[in-house]
């Protein structure tokens, strides 16, 4: 991670903090990934809040990105311990959540909704920004906080996966 701009009080809360995944925060026709397996302890249904949006009200899903996760310390380190022991249950059981430990960070937090959740800008890409993001997103914006690209998302094979994607947008 890199953090591009100062970055106050605004990411503190009486609880736990999240930031909303850009993908699905931004493109309102896609429903989010949430585990399908009602078997894996990080099964939900599909969740979220209503809000209202330029006089209107309309459902919001909540999805939350697995690379940004914070809050007080005992509820963080609550959060964390819960969400080991359900990983190594799944595991137990021969089974890996579909998103692995943001799967497992969204299931927390419907069961124990966060008290600040942040905007896409706290967890921002730092590649692929025109010719990926923009294109999906549909526009923009300014990061707070850029999440450094992974060496396994460099690869040659990578690159083509992302070639193909976008070639069906």
């Amino acid at each position: 991670m890199r953090i591009t701009v100062w970055i106050g009080e605004e990411i503190l809360g009486d609880g736990l903090t999240a930031a909303t995944h850009p993908m699905y925060y931004l493109r309102k026709e896609l429903i989010p990934p949430y585990e399908p397996n009602e078997q894996s302890t990080a099964y939900i249904k599909r969740t979220g809040r209503v809000i209202e949006e330029n006089g209107k009200k309309r459902f919001e899903p909540l999805y939350y990105a697995g690379g940004f996760q914070g809050g007080k310390t005992d509820n963080f380190i609550k959060a964390m311990k819960v969400m080991r022991a359900n990983i190594e249950k799944d595991f137990n059981n021969n089974y890996i959540a579909i998103w692995n430990d943001e799967s497992h960070f969204n299931r927390y937090l419907f069961d124990n909704p966060p008290s600040v959740i942040l905007s896409p800008a706290y967890i921002y890409p730092d590649s692929l920004i025109a010719e990926y993001y923009v294109k999906i997103w549909g526009r923009n914006y300014s990061p707070k906080i850029m999440t450094l690209t992974k060496a396994f998302s460099t690869t040659k094979e990578g690159g083509a996966d992302v070639s193909k994607l976008m070639a069906t947008m």
